[in-house]
């Protein structure tokens, strides 16, 4: 399955808000450098669909807000 993510770094709190089935905004603590906000974005999204995080993949976006991740079920 993939999810389009629009990353929200530097946040007070983490928190994801499902936008509709396959979007979601995920905030995060983590700054954007050394890729801290895509592990935390990782980690929040192995919580949330309950999937070890080596089942989510950062497919487009690297460096951009919105993100394309794919999770293998």
């Amino acid at each position: 399955m993939k999810l389009t993510i629009i990353a929200k770094v530097g946040k007070k709190e983490n928190k994801i808000v499902k936008i509709n089935d396959y979007a979601f905004e995920v905030w995060t603590k983590m700054p954007a450098k050394e890729n801290k906000a895509n592990e935390d974005i990782i980690r929040q999204l192995s919580d949330y669909f309950d999937v070890p995080k080596s089942a989510i993949r950062l497919v487009l976006g690297k460096t951009m807000k919105e993100k394309v991740f794919e999770i293998a079920k």
